[in-house]
């Protein structure tokens, strides 16, 4: 129950960005590849910490 409110906003802000970028027909592509380049940074900086298992292969 504690998770609702989040996945509330977080489902209103796609929404949002959505909108936004149907409105802004010319510059809907760039934009886009923007909030896309900019959400691969913040996920990229929020696991720099995370290590992978090592391989057992070899």
């Amino acid at each position: 129950m504690k998770n609702i409110p989040s996945l509330f906003f977080k489902i209103a802000l796609a929404y949002a960005i959505s909108y936004v970028l149907i409105q802004m027909e010319t510059y809907a592509f760039l934009a886009g590849t923007l909030i896309l380049f900019a959400v691969l940074c913040a996920i990229m900086y929020l696991t720099r910490n995370m290590s992978r298992p090592a391989s057992s292969g070899q």
